[in-house]
């Protein structure tokens, strides 16, 4: 079964609208792994897309406007001191009547509105609904859920089952739609943050690990910084329950959500007993 792919026609790609998140995914999702590989976070398919560039072949990048194209290979990203050089490139090389020359996805684009508690709630109930509409899910791995009694004391649910897409949904795991429309074999899981996508015939055989599955540069796990360019990286939300900084990854504002939410009496099956479920997860992370 051949997972699902993005159009990646001229007309998917070639207009500049740095506000548009749908046209940023699209860009995101042509950097393979097979193409932009070994690159450090500063050189992630995220910074490249949000200046408008998608990934035209192997350690190459092309503006998906004005079609000026550089390469980066793996030897030159490698060197920190190719960092300035390779941010300024992301900007100049654009011809003079590119549009992406004086514009760039803003940090609302790349991420979700950590500032608004109510929507990453719903995108949460969202996910888990995809998940539990499939006839199984995957068992999830023991190495980053070690302490599972203490994690069900915080969570109040019942079975293997809930729990998996309790987890799976906080980190941003949903069932791919066209999955189930194109397969009739099995499903697709999906991060639409880091376009990382696991087929169910790869699950079966060994358990699901919700954050090493993640790309190294997903922003939903591994908040990176956003280059200094950029007004809006310097804005911080508005504090939750959890005093989470401006810096802090998206998880963790949906963690204090739903701590916030169950502390406030709400009986929802979701809802959080206590407000430290961040410093119980954290200690998954790599």
């Amino acid at each position: 079964c051949a997972l699902p792919i993005y159009d990646h026609s001229e007309n998917a790609t070639s207009s500049c609208r740095p506000w548009s998140v749908e046209d940023y995914q699209r860009r995101l999702s042509t950097f393979k792994v097979w193409l932009w590989f070994g690159k450090p976070l500063w050189a992630s398919p995220c910074q490249c897309a949000r200046h408008g560039y998608i990934c035209s072949g192997v350690d190459e990048i092309q503006c998906s406007t004005c079609k000026q194209s550089m390469r980066a290979t793996t030897a030159i990203t490698s060197r920190d001191d190719c960092k300035e050089e390779f941010y300024e490139s992301l900007k100049s090389l654009h011809l003079a009547y590119c549009p992406w020359k004086e514009n760039v996805c803003s940090r609302d684009v790349m991420l979700p509105d950590i500032t608004n508690p109510a929507a990453l709630l719903e995108k949460h109930r969202d996910r888990m609904a995809s998940l539990q509409h499939l006839p199984s899910l995957p068992t999830i791995d023991k190495s980053c859920i070690a302490d599972l009694g203490s994690v069900r004391n915080i969570i109040p649910i019942t079975d293997d089952r809930s729990s998996s897409a309790f987890l799976l949904a906080l980190f941003n795991w949903s069932v791919c739609p066209r999955s189930l429309k194109e397969s009739n074999d099995g499903y697709v899981l999906e991060c639409r943050q880091c376009q990382r996508r696991v087929g169910s015939w790869n699950l079966a055989s060994k358990p699901f690990h919700p954050l090493a599955e993640h790309r190294n540069y997903c922003l939903w796990v591994n908040q990176q910084p956003i280059d200094c360019d950029d007004a809006s990286a310097t804005t911080s939300p508005p504090s939750t329950s959890l005093q989470l900084s401006s810096r802090a990854a998206p998880w963790e504002h949906l963690a204090s959500a739903l701590s916030t939410q169950g502390s406030a009496g709400n009986t929802s099956s979701f809802a959080l007993k206590d407000a430290d479920l961040v410093s119980v997860v954290r200690k998954w992370l790599p």
